[in-house]
């Protein structure tokens, strides 16, 4: 009976070191993945130096519906901004998967 009882703790024993070896494995490589992964970081910086309210546009404008090099915002076009971005930056990380890494 001993035999047996003492099997069955080895291969469960096998089982959970092989488990937390994956695991560990699987964790390792997409953190990696994730530190290497660049096309966030350059997207967000990009977007927002583009989409600044009121620096190449702003949109809803002070007099007209859109102006040009303004150097003026307002709180409707901070909002409209950042929906603005909010899309930009959706759409290029998850739907055309930009992605840069770096080695």
């Amino acid at each position: 009976m001993s035999y047996g009882s003492s099997h069955c703790f080895i291969k469960i024993s096998i089982l959970i070191q092989a488990f937390y070896k994956v695991t560990y494995m699987a964790t390792w490589v997409m953190d990696i993945e994730m530190a290497l992964n660049w096309g966030p970081v350059l997207m967000s910086v990009f977007l927002f130096i583009v989409l600044i309210p009121g620096v190449l546009f702003q949109l809803p404008g002070k007099t007209k519906v859109v102006e040009f090099g303004g150097f003026q915002t307002s709180g409707a076009a901070i909002v409209i901004h950042t929906l603005v971005f909010f899309a930009c930056i959706t759409v290029s990380l998850i739907a055309l998967h930009i992605h840069i890494y770096a080695a």
